[in-house]
């Protein structure tokens, strides 16, 4: 008996950014950001079973073909803050907010038998459609640097 898996997944996640920033008196600088993100992910997979010595009765294969894609599409904020209170000293502060998706499945999935009288067998199940919405965790970060000449800390 001969058995074998073949998978493949592919996919990427991008992010277009719109920022703006600004400048205030050399002691306070502001960023903010609107991401518009999108996804996609497909995974093909094929399992298959051979009787190629043929000691199972009448069974010559099987296999079972899988496939799902998933695309989506997201909106988040991202704001930021610096703060110089001296010229060796910076104080920085960052919201991002979750990115929230709305995300697009079609799960399918069709299994084959072959047998040696010639019979076959096919069974494809009715295509899976999933629609759902995602939200990734909300982050802050805080920081604090130290600048001396052309090195930092």
């Amino acid at each position: 008996m001969r058995r074998a898996l073949r998978r493949t997944t592919r996919g990427a996640r991008g992010e277009t950014a719109i920022s703006f920033g600004g400048n205030y008196d050399h002691k306070l600088y502001v960023g903010l950001n609107i991401g518009i993100t999108s996804l996609r992910f497909v995974d093909e997979s094929t399992y298959e079973e051979v009787d190629s010595k043929d000691t199972i009765f009448d069974f010559r294969s099987w296999n079972l073909h899988e496939d799902l894609t998933t695309r989506g599409w997201g909106v988040n904020f991202k704001f930021g803050l610096i703060y110089k209170p001296t010229d060796i000293v910076r104080l920085g502060l960052a919201i991002h907010t979750p990115t929230w998706y709305t995300v697009h499945d079609e799960y399918i999935t069709a299994t084959n038998s072959y047998f040696d009288n010639g019979d076959s067998y096919f069974y494809g199940a009715p295509l899976g459609i999933f629609d759902y919405d995602l939200k990734t965790p909300f982050r802050a970060v805080g920081s604090l640097a130290f600048v001396m000449g052309k090195s930092g800390l």
